[in-house]
């Protein structure tokens, strides 16, 4: 069944999906923008219900703003949120700032197949149609003029496996849109800022074979919070409490084709990262009401693409909308953010073209967020410039996105973060310290303490970022800048400090663990700090610190293998691997310690692995060789020894392994 009137109430990913999961409003649910906001943890949610009656609950996200620390995993016994960070994307390669869709549905279904018996619920988030759209072939080439339908193919593709999995259980299916993509419309390039249908109207199709009648349709307006009730009354299970969204049982019945209710939306976008007014909004029957400076109302039947502004002509109406939202919103307060984030947050917020929560809204009358359009497009631009490596042709964009709203605190910030790029350190300097001009302002002084240093002048900087964690004690990212440049100053004392006072703050951070384990190792603590890498990589396994980890790991776990000590070299080994470091040696020697363990079909498989990683590498080969031949498959084996002999002719120890297999 398809919903052809479905409404999200975030242009954002994670205030959106929160209304899925708990059946609240923004306002009710408290999470207002993608990162610094976290659910709290009282509010009922929708995996909660199905794993009290039984089910097994699993959810598979792919996009770091779906982490765990957001508070959307409750109720789930596996949350897996594994994917890669910003410094990864950093090093130019798109695909690394979420997980494609093939490699979510990989997890899911790996997670259907054990144990298909027993009933289940499963959340599988899909990131792919998101800027920059670059599907994988052949998507790319068949949609090359049109790249945005080359993900939407390429995801479809993707989503057949998963939905012919969910046939063959005879599951009930739901698939919801978490919002849209401006693509030009509105002067909105991709999304996050405006509250038009563009970005706000979604998918919403139900399936259940046999049970929903199969092509029907319904026109009426329906919400994100109203799948929750919907999926809890299919099951026969308790409602949330207090739900601000209803079943559409009525509508699947065929008993009713209305609104479900008026939509409401919102976007605090503006006035966190842009200067301007946030918006507030309500679809309602033939209308879109947008609260702003200079109020929308439009008739989205007569004008589907929402260009004419009627909202002089029809004041009742408008009245009417208006005081519906002020009953939502409580007057519209601008809400505060949950708490500050760290810095490999924030840099995975940025790396997805977020900016993340807790910027500050310039004192004053705020814009009307309709003038920011030409700012919108000039940002984008820059950006996608910056990500082709091209910081001179970006920073001229921001400069013209500055010179129409001088008071847009994202735009100021690219600024300075372009100025440094292009190594115009006084210029940056300058920048930043106008960003924080009458505030204290942890990214300012990051980035004036950054400035410094690319200045060669450590000292400065220690005292800039000293300063600020006088005045910001809890900033995690200030003291762990500190600690990384005390350490690169021959300070591991002071490093350590820095280190355990942020871990105090967040047990577990992975960047404080990789401080720590670095200030232990200078100060010649190698015993102390190995445990803590391995952790961290266990832990984090796709994070840039488990990448600094993964060499540190390497030569712990040769060590352990060579003193016989097999299990904790065995989980060194895979730690290393897990961060995405890679090399024929590691495999070669985790293959061992499997074998020396008795575990021959998993020494045989890392091996395996190994050689798709290393094709070129004789060694590997000649091991699969020595491993299959112990497994009885000859003629692999022959394979294998043989081409260790292209690589590398007259190895003698494959060519006596070739003889003995086929002798």
């Amino acid at each position: 069944m398809l919903f052809r009137q479905a409404y999200a109430h975030v242009p954002l990913t994670c205030p959106s999906h929160a209304s899925l999961l708990t059946g609240r409003l923004p306002p009710h649910h408290g999470v207002r923008d993608n990162g610094g906001y976290v659910l709290p943890p009282a509010l009922p949610t929708l995996a909660e219900r199905f794993a009290a009656a039984g089910h097994r609950t699993g959810a598979f996200v792919s996009a770091f703003v779906l982490d765990r620390r957001f508070g959307l995993a409750r109720g789930f016994a596996t949350y897996h949120d594994q994917v890669p960070s910003a410094s990864t994307a950093d090093q130019g390669d798109p695909s690394h700032r979420a997980v494609r869709a093939q490699e979510t549905i990989d997890r899911a279904l790996r997670w259907l197949d054990e144990d298909p018996a027993r009933p289940f619920f499963a959340w599988v988030h899909l990131f792919d149609p998101h800027h920059p759209y670059e599907a994988p072939e052949p998507y790319a080439s068949r949609f090359r003029s049109e790249p945005y339908l080359g993900e939407i193919a390429y995801t479809d593709a993707q989503a057949g496996r998963l939905l012919d999995a969910a046939r063959r259980r005879q599951a009930l299916v739901a698939v919801m849109g978490d919002h849209g993509e401006g693509l030009g419309d509105h002067e909105e390039i991709t999304h996050g800022y405006f509250v038009y249908s563009n970005t706000q109207r979604v998918p919403l199709l139900l399936a259940l074979p046999g049970v929903l009648p199969e092509g029907a349709g319904v026109d009426g307006v329906v919400r994100g919070v109203d799948l929750a009730p919907t999926l809890l009354d299919l099951a026969g299970l308790p409602g949330l409490p207090e739900p601000d969204g209803i079943s559409l049982l009525a509508h699947l019945a065929g008993r009713r084709d209305d609104d479900a209710g008026p939509a409401y939306v919102e976007s605090y976008h503006p006035r966190f990262w842009w200067g301007a007014q946030e918006l507030l909004g309500m679809r309602s029957g033939r209308w879109l009401f947008v609260e702003a400076p200079r109020p929308e109302l439009y008739d989205v039947t007569a004008d589907p693409s929402e260009k004419t502004n009627v909202a002089a002509a029809h004041p009742a109406e408008l009245d009417a909308l208006r005081q519906r939202l002020r009953g939502w919103n409580a007057g519209g307060a601008p809400p505060a953010a949950g708490g500050r984030l760290d810095a490999e947050t924030e840099r995975r917020l940025r790396a997805l073209g977020y900016l993340g929560a807790g910027a500050f809204a310039p004192p004053g009358p705020l814009a009307d967020p309709k003038d920011n359009g030409p700012v919108l497009a000039a940002v984008t631009r820059g950006h996608e410039l910056l990500e082709q490596g091209r910081p001179q042709e970006a920073l001229a964009f921001f400069e013209q996105a500055l010179a129409k709203n001088p008071r847009a605190a994202s735009v100021r910030s690219r600024r300075a973060e372009t100025l440094l790029k292009l190594g115009r350190l006084d210029e940056a300097f300058q920048a930043y310290a106008e960003n924080a001009e009458g505030r204290v302002d942890e990214e300012s002084l990051l980035g004036m303490a950054r400035v410094r240093e690319a200045q060669g002048r450590a000292a400065d900087a220690l005292a800039l970022l000293r300063t600020g964690m006088e005045a910001l004690p809890e900033s995690s990212a200030l003291r762990l800048r500190e600690g990384r440049l005390s350490l690169a100053s021959g300070d591991a004392a002071r490093a350590e400090t820095s280190a355990r006072a942020v871990l105090e703050q967040a047990p577990g951070d992975a960047e404080a663990l990789a401080l720590l384990a670095s200030a232990l190792g200078r100060r010649g603590g190698g015993k102390e700090a190995n445990p803590i890498w391995l952790e961290l990589a266990e832990k984090n396994p796709l994070s840039a610190p488990a990448r600094e980890a993964a060499p540190h790991l390497v030569t712990w776990a040769d060590a352990l293998l060579d003193a016989g000590d097999l299990e904790p070299a065995r989980r060194a080994y895979e730690a290393a691997l897990g961060s995405g470091f890679s090399s024929d040696r590691i495999y070669l020697n985790l293959g061992l310690v499997l074998w020396r363990l008795q575990r021959q079909d998993e020494a045989l498989a890392i091996v395996e692995r190994g050689v798709a990683r290393h094709p070129e590498s004789p060694d590997l080969h000649y091991r699969v060789g020595r491993l299959l031949e112990g497994h009885g498959r000859r003629a692999e084996a022959a394979a294998a020894y043989r081409r260790a002999l292209e690589l590398s002719p007259g190895r003698k120890d494959a060519a006596d392994g070739l003889a003995r297999v086929t002798s």
